[in-house]
């Protein structure tokens, strides 16, 4: 296992998703039944970051494109 560093974000957008993200779990049913669940409820909150898709969508999107690979 590699070791794990935290460190400031470059970006502010970036850090004002994670902030939202935070604020966003206010509104959830608490506690969540699992961390796992939180995480893919936040998923489909739209960020502005990635021109306002949800985290879940573009991972979709980028797992299915598969033509970087051929």
């Amino acid at each position: 296992m590699d070791e794990v560093s935290i460190g400031r974000t470059a970006n502010r957008q970036v850090l004002g998703s994670m902030n939202e993200f935070v604020g966003m779990m206010g509104s959830h049913p608490w506690p969540p039944t699992s961390l796992t669940a939180l995480s893919l409820w936040l998923a489909e909150s739209p960020c502005s970051p990635i021109a306002m898709r949800s985290p879940g969508a573009m991972t979709r999107v980028l797992l299915e494109d598969t033509s970087e690979l051929a």
